[in-house]
């Protein structure tokens, strides 16, 4: 485990797709060997899903392309 580890907004990044492939690495590399953070992120990806879940569907407005 090092000293280093990811802010909260860094794992909901991560858990979106969001980082550049560099940032993506080091946050992937950090989470296989640091399990307190791996399961902040895994708790995170929980809830995210069960947000993305509850939210309804909403069709685009008309002339959206």
């Amino acid at each position: 485990m090092t000293d280093w580890h990811p802010q909260p907004d860094q794992l909901v990044a991560l858990a979106l797709a969001e980082p550049d492939a560099a940032e993506q690495e080091q946050l992937v590399a950090h989470l296989a060997g640091c399990p307190a953070c791996r399961e902040e992120y895994a708790q995170l990806c929980d809830g995210l899903q069960q947000t993305l879940a509850a939210t309804p569907a909403q069709a685009p407005s008309a002339g959206f392309s």
